[in-house]
């Protein structure tokens, strides 16, 4: 028969193991957030490249817009 001490090792060497387990996914969980930002940036930065380049490829100039009106 399992006495209370053993019981309560046994509980909290369960506890420790969950708890680490915890730890290693929220570390997990962490290192994809910062890569999802990275790729987030790298996302904005290729907007603005794109709308620049068809700035310079079709530049928004008011004197043709006129002669469509």
């Amino acid at each position: 028969m399992i006495d209370l001490l053993t019981m309560q090792q046994m509980h909290t060497a369960e506890f420790h193991a969950i708890k680490s387990r915890m730890e290693r996914t929220d570390a997990a969980i962490e290192a994809v957030n910062a890569r999802l930002d990275g790729v987030e940036r790298r996302l904005d930065d290729l907007l603005i490249s794109m709308s620049q380049l068809l700035n310079w490829i079709k530049p928004a100039d008011s004197s043709s817009r006129r002669k469509l009106t």
